[in-house]
């Protein structure tokens, strides 16, 4: 759970997303496809491993439930489609919803000072 309240696993996909973006607008992906699918193999695992840690070692006593969770990763599959879209200004609207998402989820479980 420490994962997820931290808003490690926001920053993993907001990170993700953004090279994600990137590298589809400069057709990285076209030029060295090899490299890009590994990469993006190798955020997939890391973003499946840290969600089912925190799965796993979810507190029933958090004021915050699994439905938030869920929520949540709803939010960072659709940054992640955001980022495949190739739009001119995905880039800027995966990093804001980024960075509201890993704020209001540090926000829920009180990390951040007022």
């Amino acid at each position: 759970m420490k994962l997820y309240s931290t808003g490690l696993i926001g920053f993993i996909v907001a990170v993700a997303s953004l090279v994600t973006c990137m590298e589809i607008n400069q057709q990285f992906h076209d030029i060295y496809p090899q490299v890009y699918w590994v990469g993006q193999i190798v955020f997939c695992i890391l973003f499946l491993v840290t969600t089912g840690i925190a799965l796993v070692h979810w507190e029933s006593k958090t004021c915050v439930t699994k439905f938030r969770f869920v929520l949540s990763i709803v939010i960072y599959m659709c940054m992640y489609a955001i980022a495949y879209t190739g739009s001119k200004y995905s880039f800027m609207l995966i990093f804001v919803i980024g960075v509201t998402e890993i704020y209001l989820t540090r926000k829920r479980f009180g990390l951040v000072k007022k």
